[in-house]
């Protein structure tokens, strides 16, 4: 398991940052994400690994004023 935004979800062998967002069904156009605390690049989200027991953090980016 790990855990996303709080939540436990089932972890898959090979799971990735892109995997997590799409099984979350995240459609943000704009994110952040980090495992275990540490920043994840946008470019790197197709190749990052997520390990069984990662915390995983999606947050949306919004902008105003």
């Amino acid at each position: 398991m790990i855990r996303v935004n709080g939540c436990e979800l089932r972890w898959e062998p090979g799971m990735t940052v892109q995997q997590v967002i799409q099984v979350k069904n995240y459609t943000f156009p704009a994110v952040m994400v980090t495992v275990n605390g540490v920043p994840v690049l946008e470019e790197d989200f197709e190749t990052r690994s997520v390990n069984d027991g990662d915390t995983v953090m999606v947050l949306h980016l919004i902008a105003g004023g």
